[in-house]
């Protein structure tokens, strides 16, 4: 984004120099981890003994699922693996029908929950999906992965390469990235971390949350915010 902003304003001119980069930081009072056990989201759609492939969140033409679509029908016939999404009406209607036209019975999904929710349906999940749109580099941010991370689950990115997420896996075992159209790398992924263990899983979670807090948390990016406008 900052490198747009410069090709427009030119790379040496006084804005570009006093310009500062910060991401947003995620709602971390509503986002514990909640145990698989003590989670009544999990309990009450009875996903307990299932390992759980969510996505949370906008779901449009900025974050395409064209790749992940494929992918779950590749699991079509896996019961132990089930798709949870949870976005807007119009979004859940046109997976359901895509759903019936497959005869898909492991995608399901769930209206917005309210934030007080959230953290229990986003810890329930043993695996994350986050999605950003190749033409979409510079123009969107795919902050959703910040609250990924603050309940201490793994991500898998559909993704281009030149991303912030990108940069994120770069620097942290948190997750893994794909490029769109990479059905059988995903799949191989899912099954991949499909056949980890419970601590396996865990210990990539406890990097996510100790990442959040070393630099993506709020009060280190609004301490952040204060020196940039006191220098």
């Amino acid at each position: 984004m900052a490198e747009r902003l410069m090709d427009k304003v030119g790379h040496n001119s006084k804005s570009a120099q006093n310009l500062r980069i910060i991401p947003p930081w995620p709602y971390e009072n509503q986002l514990a981890s909640i145990d698989h056990q003590a989670n009544y989201f999990r309990k009450d759609n009875h996903l307990n003994d299932k390992f759980v492939v969510m996505y949370s969140g906008n779901i449009t033409s900025v974050h395409p699922i064209d790749t992940l679509l494929e992918v779950i029908l590749r699991f079509k016939n896996i019961p132990e693996v089930v798709f949870v999404f949870i976005g807007s009406d119009s979004a859940c209607k046109n997976l359901e029908r895509y759903a019936r036209e497959h005869g898909l019975h492991n995608l399901m999904t769930f209206p917005y929950l309210p934030l007080a929710q959230t953290q229990y349906s986003l810890s329930a999940a043993d695996l994350h999906i986050v999605t950003m749109g190749d033409n979409m580099v510079g123009i969107v941010h795919p902050c959703k992965v910040y609250g990924v991370m603050s309940v201490g689950r793994p991500f898998l990115a559909f993704a281009p390469k030149r991303s912030h997420i990108a940069e994120i896996l770069k620097n942290a075992p948190v997750g893994w990235r794909v490029e769109h159209g990479e059905v059988d790398q995903a799949v191989a992924l899912i099954e991949k971390i499909r056949s980890l263990s419970r601590e396996e899983l865990a210990e990539l979670g406890l990097k996510s949350r100790e990442l959040v807090k070393e630099k993506y948390c709020r009060n280190v990016l609004c301490d952040k915010f204060c020196q940039f406008f006191e220098e």
